[in-house]
């Protein structure tokens, strides 16, 4: 007994020293290239900068709304940048949505490297600007959207933003959100299941979001193969929202939830926010 005690401690010590270098490298593989948003021709869209707590550069991408139309606050997944949602942000601008995106840390020419805490304080740094990036009145609604870790990300602002009283947003749009990131470490690679605790990002959403009152729309792939769809029942679930709903998207995985129904269904429920 005493020798497993011995070797299940020095597994997780060095479990310890391995798991911070892994864990980056697998949670946020991100692409630090900074492109012109202006290249692509969307109407309106242009990058911004902003200055994060520690002097950290933020880049962001923001358009300014139609009349009458919702500011998306948008969290975007943890691979890849913002130039790889360009598609996502031409539809938004056919649609005269206001757009204001968040380049994370070692992403799309934001400085730093990416962890949660300072994702977090990144978030609402952004947030409490929107009347400096975009053109916005009392009256414009404003949707937080996220996908996969960008839904973890929406779900703790919104927390940040309920506990300290500010601008509360009009919807909550998650697409294919997970429960918490060692829930979804473990479904993939159920052997690092010993040292999930000692993991530094750990984004508890389904901990969080009955915290959270704001309308509620989930979108999840029933085929998602990364994110299980029970993650998204969860969440629905949990949710502390009156006004909540999930859309499953049959024949959906992880990345190609945004059909032509979907689409339709979405922008229905962000043009009836108010």
């Amino acid at each position: 007994m005493t020798k497993l005690l011995f070797y299940s401690a020095l597994f997780l010590a060095l479990g310890a020293v391995a798991v911070r270098p892994f864990e980056r490298f697998m949670v946020y593989p991100l692409d630090p290239t900074e492109v012109d948003p202006t290249g692509f021709n969307v109407p309106g869209l242009i990058a911004n900068e902003l200055t994060a707590d520690d002097e950290t550069r933020l880049v962001i991408w923001t358009r300014n709304p139609d009349p009458g139309k919702p500011v998306i606050v948008y969290f975007h997944g943890n691979a890849s940048n913002l130039a790889n949602r360009i598609h996502r942000f031409d539809l938004f601008a056919t649609q005269g949505y206001g757009l204001v995106a968040l380049g994370y840390r070692g992403s799309s020419g934001s400085g730093g490297k990416a962890r949660q805490s300072l994702i977090e304080a990144d978030a609402l740094v952004m947030y409490k600007a929107l009347p400096d990036l975009v053109q916005i009145t009392t009256d414009t609604p404003v949707v937080l959207y996220g996908e996969s870790i960008g839904a973890a990300v929406s779900i703790q602002l919104a927390k940040t933003i309920r506990q300290n009283n500010f601008r509360k947003p009009a919807a909550l749009v998650l697409e294919a959100p997970f429960t918490a990131l060692p829930h979804v470490v473990v479904h993939l690679y159920p052997w690092l299941k010993p040292i999930t605790g000692i993991m530094v990002n750990k984004w508890p959403s389904e901990a969080t979001i009955d915290q959270i009152d704001s309308p509620l729309l989930i979108l999840h792939g029933v085929n998602d193969q990364l994110i299980p769809v029970q993650m998204g029942r969860d969440l629905l679930a949990a949710s502390g929202a009156d006004d909540k709903q999930m859309i499953e998207v049959a024949g959906a995985g992880h990345n190609d939830v945004w059909n032509n129904d979907v689409w339709a269904t979405l922008t229905e429920y962000l043009d009836a926010t108010r």
